[in-house]
């Protein structure tokens, strides 16, 4: 990520407010329709792959660290992005299971990327961890419950661009 001379990381923000916004929304409209979810959803989904791209060059250019998984997880994205896109009524069938197991490695991911931030801020380290955390147990409560998940998948979507959107605005400074 980009850094001004203060160490403020515009771009970071820029992301973690879009993603706030995404779960303002999806929690003020939970009864909406589905389709609406669906686009919300892969809209976000291809967003973030195209940032997490962008994260690891920026990552690989200021600390020297070559994550590679941040390449992996970010065409993994697009690509499920592009696919509900188009795809309505497969996304709203598969959601649940695809939404649970892409929470739990993107949680994954923001785990191993974190060490990077280790030396630079404990504070900032030790919030991501706790935020992947939680990130992941909730992942793993949606894939054994998708009925559930189904019910609520407005909130989840809330709930989940929330958490990405803080990690990026902490980010950010």
């Amino acid at each position: 990520m980009s850094k001004t001379e203060n160490g403020f990381n515009w771009w970071s923000l820029i992301v973690g407010i879009i993603y706030i916004i995404l779960g303002i929304l999806a929690f003020n409209n939970p009864l909406g329709s589905a389709s609406f979810v669906i686009y919300l959803f892969a809209f976000a989904v291809a967003f973030k792959g195209i940032t997490q791209i962008i994260i690891r060059n920026r990552l690989k250019e200021y600390t020297g660290m070559m994550n590679n998984w941040l390449i992996v997880i970010g065409i993994i994205d697009i690509i499920i992005g592009v696919f509900l896109f188009f795809n309505v009524t497969a996304g709203v069938i598969a959601l649940p299971i695809v939404f649970a197991i892409w929470f739990i490695i993107d949680s994954v991911i923001a785990l191993v990327s974190a060490r990077a931030i280790r030396n630079y801020s404990k504070r900032n380290f030790w919030l991501i961890v706790i935020l992947s955390i939680i990130s992941i147990i909730i992942g793993i409560m949606l894939i054994f419950n998708p009925i559930a998940s189904i019910l609520t998948i407005a909130y989840l979507v809330g709930i989940y661009f929330t958490l990405n959107g803080l990690s990026y605005v902490i980010e950010a400074f």
